[in-house]
Formats: C-alpha cells, sequence, structure tokens
C-alpha cells in the first residue's frame, strides 16, 4: 500500500462543496418532478374518465384519450429520466484476462498495489493512444466504491516503456486512491449521468407528431407533455452547466494530484517524458487518418496502421531532430506547436491544465527516477498483432473508407514521404514560409541600392532568427487577445510577468506595455524580413523571374477569389434572412451574378494542372456539377432551395481550397530554386 499523502488544495476543496450542492439540487429536481408527473398522469386519468362519463359521445372519447396520453408521456418520459441513470457504460475495446496476458495484468496489480487501490474490476485493449478508467454502472459508482475499468491503448503502448506504462496507470488509479478525492470522481460520474438524462431523450416530440397523425385533438393536447418535458430540462441544463464547471475545476486539480501520486511511484523522469511523447503519437494517429482519406480514390489501405504509426514516429524523429533515449523519441514541451506567447490563459472547460504547469507539478516532488532501461510497453501485449489487425479492420471502417488495393509498410512510407514533400514547403527553410506569408510582390520591388543582407546566408533562416519571427507574430495576437479582452465588461483572467489579470484596467495597462514591446519586435522583424527579400531579389535570375511572376499573379487570382467568396458568403446569410420581398429579390440577383463569376473560377481551376495532380475525382465530378447546372435559389412554392445553397457552400469551399493549394505549389517551386544557395544546418532545436 502506499506510504505518501496528497494535500488537497483550496481550489479542490471549494469546488467539491459547490459540487455537492448542484448534486443535491440535480436529485431533488429529478425526485420532485418525478412525483409531479405521476400527481399529472393520475389527475389526467380522472379527469378523462370523468369527462367521458360525464357526456358519452365521441368528442369526449377523443379528449378523454388525449388527457390520458398527455398524462401517459409525461410520466413515461420521467421515468426514462431515471432509467437513463440505471444504464450501463460500454466500453469500445477488447477485454483481456489475466490467463492471456499475465505480464500486463502483473504490471497492472503491482502498480494498484503500489498506489494503494483496488485492481481493477476489467481490462480493455483500446484502439487509439490514451487509457483511462471508467465504470460499468453509474449509479452504483456514484452511490457505492465500486471497482473501476481498465482501459488502455495499443497506440500508447507502442510509444511508452514498461516503466513508463506503470507512472501512466499509477496515474489513473491515483484519481480514487485517497478519500479526499473520490467526490471528484463522483461529480464526474454525476455530470455524465445528467448528460445522459438531458441528451439521450429525443424522441418525445416525434412521438407527439406521431399521435397528432393518428389524431390532430389527441396531438395538441399531447403538446402539453413537450412543454413539461422542456421545463424540466431547461431546469436540469442549468444544474449540469454549473455542476459541469464546478467539474472542470475539479478534474484539473485532480490531474495534478494524480501526478503527483504518479510520480511517487516511478520518479519525475519516468512521468514527465511519456507526457510529452504521447503528443507526438496522438499527432501521428491522426496524420493515419488524413494520409488514407486522401487516398481514398485508390481505395489504399494497410493491414495494420500502427506498424505505420511507428514509421511516421521514425519519419518526424528525422525531421525535427529529435533525439533518442531507450529507443523512444525525447520530445520538448510545444514541439508541434510551439507557443511564444506572452500571455498565459487558463481554459477554463478543459479537463486538463496547461502541459508545462503539470510538468512543474510533477518536479515538485523532488522524487527523481532511476535511468529507464526497461523494454517497450507493447512487448508485455501477447499476440499484440491479433489486435492491432483487428482495430486496423475497424479504423477503416468507422471512417468509411474502402479496403481493396493492400499497400506494404515500404510503400506506404515512400507515399506518404511524397504527399508530405508536396504540401510542405522545403525543410531549409525552417518552417519559416509555414508560420509568416511572404507577400511575393514585395521580392519583386525590394531595393537593392541603400540595403544589403546583412545576415550570413546560411544563417538566414536559422533557429535564433526563427525565433524572431516567432516571438513577432506570437506579439501580433496577443495584442488581438487584449483588444477583444478590452472590449468585455468582465475579461477572462490572464497572467503576465507571472502575475495574474483580470480587470479592464490591467488589460490596457498590459496592452501599453506591449505596445512598446512591439515597437522594438517589429523593428527587429522589419529589418529581419529586409533580409530576406534582398535575399531572394539579389539571387533573381531568367528562371526564378518566370517563377516569381507565376507567384504573384497566383496571388492576386486567390486575393480576388477571397474576395468572391466572401461576397457570396454574405448574400447568402442576408438572401436566407426574413427579410422584405423586394430586399430578397435584390439579393438573390446580386447572387446569382456572382454564382456566374464563381462558375467561371471554378472552369479555370478545373483545367489547371493542379486538377490533373492534386484534387480528388470526386470533388472534379462535384465541381463539375456545380458548373453544369442552372440553380434556383428560391422557390415561390415552398422557399429556399437547401439543394442549391449547399452545393454553393460546398464549392465555395473548393475554390477556396484549391487556390491556397494553387498558390503553395507556386510558392514551393519558386522557393525550392533557392535551396542550393541555402546551406542551412540546425543547431539547436527552436523553442
Amino acid at each position: 500500500m502506499n506510504s505518501f499523502k496528497i494535500n488537497v488544495s483550496e481550489t479542490y476543496k471549494k469546488a467539491q462543496k459547490k459540487s455537492a450542492v448542484w448534486i443535491a439540487l440535480f436529485l431533488i429536481t429529478l425526485f420532485f418532478s418525478t412525483i409531479l408527473s405521476i400527481i399529472i398522469f393520475i389527475i389526467c386519468v380522472c379527469g378523462g374518465i370523468a369527462i367521458v362519463i360525464a357526456k358519452p359521445m365521441w368528442i369526449t372519447i377523443i379528449l378523454g384519450l388525449g388527457l390520458l396520453a398527455l398524462g401517459g408521456l409525461i410520466v413515461y418520459y420521467n421515468i426514462k429520466f431515471i432509467l437513463n441513470i440505471f444504464k450501463k457504460t460500454v466500453t469500445n475495446g477488447i477485454e483481456i484476462f489475466e490467463i492471456d496476458q499475465p505480464e500486463l495484468f502483473k504490471l497492472i496489480k503491482e502498480t494498484a498495489d503500489k498506489v494503494g487501490t483496488k485492481h481493477p474490476k476489467k481490462v480493455f485493449i483500446i484502439d487509439d493512444v490514451n487509457a483511462y478508467v471508467s465504470y460499468s454502472n453509474n449509479l452504483q459508482s456514484l452511490v457505492f466504491p465500486t471497482r473501476k475499468n481498465l482501459s488502455i491503448g495499443i497506440g500508447l503502448l507502442h510509444g511508452i516503456s514498461q516503466n513508463e506504462l506503470k507512472g501512466i496507470i499509477a496515474h489513473e488509479f491515483g484519481h480514487f486512491s485517497q478519500k479526499s478525492m473520490t467526490i471528484g470522481s463522483h461529480v464526474g460520474n454525476a455530470t455524465k449521468i445528467m448528460e445522459d438524462i438531458l441528451y439521450s431523450n429525443q424522441t418525445l416530440r416525434f412521438d407527439v407528431d406521431n399521435l397528432g397523425q393518428i389524431n390532430g385533438i389527441v396531438g395538441f393536447i399531447s403538446m402539453g407533455a413537450v412543454a413539461y418535458n422542456k421545463m424540466i430540462e431547461s431546469i436540469l441544463k442549468i444544474i449540469h452547466k454549473k455542476l459541469e464547471f464546478n467539474y472542470l475545476k475539479l478534474s484539473r486539480e485532480m490531474e495534478f494530484h494524480a501526478d503527483q501520486i504518479a510520480t511517487n511511484v516511478v520518479g519525475i523522469e519516468t512521468m514527465s517524458k511519456p507526457l510529452l511523447r504521447i503528443e507526438l503519437y496522438q499527432f501521428v494517429y491522426q496524420e493515419l487518418a488524413n494520409f488514407y482519406t486522401s487516398l481514398q480514390d485508390d481505395k489504399k489501405f494497410s493491414t495494420n496502421i500502427y506498424q505505420n504509426m511507428n514509421q511516421l514516429v521514425d519519419f518526424y524523429i528525422d525531421d525535427y531532430e529529435l533525439s533518442l533515449e531507450n529507443n523512444l523519441a525525447i520530445v520538448g514541451i510545444n514541439e508541434f506547436n510551439q507557443n511564444h506567447s506572452l500571455l498565459q490563459f487558463e481554459d477554463l472547460w478543459s479537463t486538463h491544465p496547461e502541459m508545462d504547469k503539470r510538468l512543474a507539478n510533477i518536479a515538485s516532488t523532488n522524487h527523481h527516477s532511476e535511468i529507464d532501461k526497461s523494454p517497450k510497453a507493447i512487448t508485455l501485449l501477447q499476440k499484440n498483432n491479433e489486435f492491432e489487425e483487428e482495430f486496423t479492420f475497424n479504423f477503416f471502417f468507422q471512417l468509411n473508407l474502402y479496403r481493396v488495393n493492400e499497400i506494404d509498410n515500404s510503400e506506404f512510407i515512400e507515399t506518404f514521404k511524397s504527399i508530405h514533400n508536396k504540401y510542405n514547403y522545403p525543410k531549409v527553410y525552417n518552417h519559416f514560409f509555414s508560420n509568416y506569408d511572404l507577400p511575393f510582390d514585395r521580392i519583386k520591388k525590394a531595393d537593392l541600392t541603400d540595403k544589403q543582407q546583412n545576415i550570413p546566408t546560411n544563417e538566414l533562416f536559422s533557429d535564433e532568427n526563427i525565433i524572431v519571427a516567432k516571438q513577432y507574430l506570437a506579439l501580433q495576437i496577443d495584442l488581438l487577445q487584449l483588444d477583444f479582452f478590452s472590449s468585455q465588461k468582465k475579461p477572462q483572467p490572464f497572467k503576465y510577468n507571472n502575475v495574474v489579470y483580470n480587470k479592464k484596467q490591467d488589460v490596457l495597462k498590459v496592452k501599453e506595455e506591449l505596445e512598446q514591446i512591439n515597437k522594438e519586435k517589429e523593428a527587429e522583424f522589419s529589418e529581419y524580413l529586409d533580409n530576406i527579400k534582398i535575399f531572394f531579389r539579389s539571387n533573381l535570375d531568367e528562371q526564378k523571374a518566370i517563377l516569381l511572376e507565376d507567384c504573384i499573379k497566383v496571388e492576386a487570382d486567390l486575393s480576388a477569389n477571397i474576395q468572391l467568396v466572401d461576397e457570396i458568403r454574405t448574400h447568402i446569410n442576408f438572401a436566407t434572412k426574413p427579410i422584405h420581398e423586394k430586399l430578397r429579390i435584390e439579393a438573390l440577383t446580386v447572387l446569382n451574378d456572382q454564382v456566374e463569376q464563381l462558375k467561371n473560377v471554378t472552369k479555370d481551376i478545373l483545367q489547371s494542372e493542379i486538377a490533373k495532380e492534386k484534387i480528388t475525382i470526386r470533388k472534379v465530378e462535384n465541381a463539375q456539377y456545380f458548373i453544369d447546372e442552372d440553380w434556383i435559389f428560391f422557390f415561390d412554392s415552398t422557399g429556399y432551395n437547401n439543394n442549391a445553397f449547399e452545393n454553393l457552400i460546398e464549392n465555395l469551399y473548393f475554390v477556396d481550397q484549391v487556390s491556397n493549394n494553387l498558390l503553395f505549389q507556386k510558392k514551393s517551386a519558386f522557393l525550392k530554386e533557392y535551396e542550393p544557395l541555402l546551406n542551412y544546418t540546425s543547431k539547436t532545436k527552436a523553442s
């Protein structure tokens, strides 16, 4: 059993008390609603019988049936509210047993013993890069201390060591290991029950409509059940919103507590490293979905996407120049989403704290790890290929992708690299053009007479200079955020220089300070841009000049297309609002003219090279269908033509996406011409 104790924070204690009050209000509301529904049912039954007895005729029989339907629906759906509480939770995974997986169960049980909690009731292997605990029955777990189920993602097992798996499991068990923390899990469970009640009861209106088709009077009277149901739901939604907000506070605090418990089991390093590395594996898992979706026309598939996942991880290790330790990547904080903002915001609707706060909390334990030499966690799972192949089949099924032409691992990685290179600027530019959109007409206009490049060519896109650009761009976002906050009566709390600000005058004060910093950063960034423009302009030859003109033309076309798309969207919003008939006709007339312009733009796109190489057959067919049809957006008899508007909106997205892709291809071709001149080698990772 564990010998360590976690001190519960004041934030957690306050949220506990508030949550207990809202749970009590929820139960009281449900109780009185049930009593009231039974009373209404009895009154409706007695009233219906009394009406028929008083004057037996067809109209009184209909009224009596209407009252009976009203009372019956009210009590039936109130009982459905309660029955949802008893609903068993479903785990979308494969249950495993100790007899088949002795090594994995040994690790799980040893970890549970160290944490000081019961062994899990059931263990499941799931398909993604995650791990969590859950209950078999919501109501039972809300009232009684029940054993939990443990779910472990097979993708997770590929990305961590056995010792790191202990830490992750210890974290999950840590949520329940101490009495002071159990209220948090109960609040989370109560929130889940309320969600099931509120959002799994959508058939009442359908039942009332069916009654209305049988008899209009019965259906009309039964509408009272809809009104009653909405009244109860509106009360429960208020309670649910308050409870959910408090639960999210509790959840973030629970993550801190569970991290400390897990760190006491495995140590700081063994706990911190997988938290950061998991981000890489989750990113790659999503990349796999995007990759196979892009190959839908060719109906390509794999029999084991987890082998593909490991290939992509190796690719990104090389691409981002990550180090290895114990054959696993060492990933820095925000490695794939580098944040240079000077402001810190707490996401009030997140279940987990920010990563930097979690790492600081883990480090505060001062409980260091021994050097981790344990094998990958996937080696604990016997016959893992069988699980992987089954999950792979489900992967394609859930994405609604055809499985016709199998690709092996060699073809997979070569195809991925080819697509990746097509949609990413040359690596030598160190992601500069992915973060900043430099208008290419500025290169053409660059003045070479008065200025000269004062940054060596091989350092032009070094990590240090890229940070200059990222810091300036992040500062622009900070200033926009403060502009928004200054317009609010009560701004969202934020932290600047480790001081929390939450008042309007604070926002203005910080904004003034950032504007001063911005002047310095703007001058620094402007000088850096001048160096880039001079580099491109001074090395411009005939071939590069042709490519530059292509870029400038496509940029101008893109700007015109964006303006047209925005204008059409504005007229769609205007034309579909309740407005005077004359104004609607005028808006639709303008819209029809703009649609003709859009058709011409779409024709040009379909005749371009990018249509032959980059656009899927399905998208080409949809675009051609949009061009060929004579669209009518409004019928005098039936109103708006939803099909016409849906096709128009789909084509707007198509034009926007393809125009941006075309510009990317032109810019990429121009930038590749300069690759030989840039002998850039990364010395230190940009952070």
